[in-house]
Parts: structure tokens; sequence; C-alpha cells
């Protein structure tokens, strides 16, 4: 009867520390897919020289550079 209690406990033991890794691993994975969502701080606009009848420089959209060909 003692070997038999014992063999339970054993068992007992092995699937809560089973289950205990696998929620860990799953916590793991959670949080990996919520960092790799994450999105940095957005880039600073790039400034351009001043061209012949502008007072000041000013941000260049991306269709602006495509209309003039570049």
């Amino acid at each position: 009867m003692q070997g038999a209690l014992a063999t339970a406990t054993i068992n007992m033991g092995g699937l809560i520390r089973t289950l205990f890794v696998s929620l860990l691993g799953a916590a793991a994975l959670a949080a990996g897919l919520v960092l790799l969502n994450q999105k940095g701080p957005e880039p600073l606009p790039k400034k351009r020289d001043n061209h012949a009848g502008e007072s000041q420089p000013s941000t260049i959209s991306l269709e602006r550079l495509r209309e003039l060909g570049y």
C-alpha cells in the first residue's frame, strides 16, 4: 500500500510541474508576441534645404518626391 501511495504522490508532483512549465511557456510566448507587435517611436520627418523662392525649409512628403522624379 505504501508503494502505491508514493507513486501517486510522485505522479501528482510531475503533473503539477508539467502544468506549471506549460503555463510558463504560454506566458513567455504571449509576452514575445506582444513585444513583436509593438511599434517604436515615429521617426522625425526629414527637412530639406530652401529652394528658389522659398523663405524657410519644410518637410517633403514621399508623394511629392515621387512627383518630382526622385
